[in-house]
């Protein structure tokens, strides 16, 4: 069965084709990332598509019952796909996840723990795990709960932040500012410049931190 034809848009099963990410290392066959119905991101390889073997993100199988009582839930199959695409190297995710070193926080181990982080940062059935800078890890201080269209906004090359000569990501010049990457990332998109969006009064008040970084720029 031919395989190299173009799948994007297509849907098989749970699964909604969105883009072609490469080909396998080894087999060579392309991979596809997929938005489940569930909410949940997975690569697949053609193949596994239009034969049917593949039919969603692994939410479909029946999992073991666990005692927080959410292991059918959209949120729990989340999770489990964060993890696997960074730890399990058969995962046709891994290649893009876990081989290039992305993983998740010792936190988020712990389904309740992220469980409890997403409730309170805005999980909807409508939205979709989204890490910031993304060429970070999974953890909560890079990662927010996005549409559709702000993960497509949001792709491997678009958040290189460039500041009197010096290149970093958006999330370590948030860091070394010590503001939220989310933070960050709304001041630029609601048009402040970097340096604005870096030195903005926090909570009506500039820390001294903050002061004496921009005044050394300013020399």
């Amino acid at each position: 069965m031919r395989t190299g034809y173009e799948l994007t848009g297509q849907r098989f099963g749970k699964l909604l084709v969105k883009e072609c990410v490469g080909r396998h290392e080894k087999s060579r066959a392309k991979l596809w990332r997929c938005l489940c119905d569930c909410g949940s991101e997975t690569i697949v390889e053609s193949s596994s598509l239009v034969t049917g073997n593949t039919r969603s993100c692994g939410c479909l199988r029946i999992e073991v019952p666990t005692i927080h009582g959410q292991s059918r839930t959209r949120i729990y199959s989340i999770w489990k796909s964060m993890r696997r695409r960074c730890d399990n190297k058969t995962d046709p995710g891994y290649c893009l996840y876990g081989k290039r070193g992305i993983t998740y926080c010792e936190e988020w181990k712990s389904f309740q723990a992220f469980y409890s982080w997403s409730i309170e940062n805005g999980y909807s059935e409508l939205l979709s795990i989204d890490r910031i800078d993304v060429n970070g890890n999974y953890s909560p201080e890079n990662c927010r709960w996005a549409t559709p269209q702000e993960q497509s906004n949001n792709r491997r090359n678009n958040h290189k932040i460039e500041i009197n000569g010096v290149s970093k990501t958006l999330t370590e010049w948030a860091r070394e500012y010590k503001i939220h990457p989310t933070t960050l990332y709304n001041r630029i998109k609601k048009g402040a410049t970097p340096i604005e969006a870096l030195n903005k009064p926090i909570d009506g008040k500039m820390s001294q931190m903050i002061k004496l970084r921009y005044q050394k720029k300013q020399v």
